[in-house]
């Protein structure tokens, strides 16, 4: 059975009891390629986009009636956007079995960064 979106409204945030573990949790899985980079090669050396694969690019289309809970940011309203997304990976000898994806929405009034 699925369930409804949340309606967001200020009472939906608040800081879990947890939160300080885990963002220190993420930063542990976050600095982890970089630390087997620096372990493997003996110096900092880049551990994404370090070989490029290819590149994708679309143009998405944002429906009408987008239920008001889902309709929020790029998709408050019908349109469509540019859309790139680049597809790379670092050295296979320093992190097998990884892949990294950039992606770039634009919206109107905005330019590629």
């Amino acid at each position: 059975m699925r369930k409804a979106p949340v309606v967001w409204d200020a009472s939906t945030e608040g800081v879990a009891a947890d939160e300080a573990e885990t963002i220190e949790s993420l930063k542990r899985v976050l600095l982890e390629p970089f630390q087997t980079m620096f372990e493997d090669s003996g110096h900092a050396a880049r551990s994404v986009h370090a070989k490029f694969h290819g590149v994708l690019k679309w143009r998405p289309l944002v429906l009408a009636r987008l239920p008001p809970q889902l309709a929020k940011g790029v998709f408050d309203a019908p349109r469509s956007y540019p859309v790139t997304m680049r597809l790379s990976k670092p050295r296979s000898d320093m992190l097998p079995n990884s892949i990294s994806v950039q992606t770039e929405v634009v919206p109107p009034g905005s330019s590629p960064g």
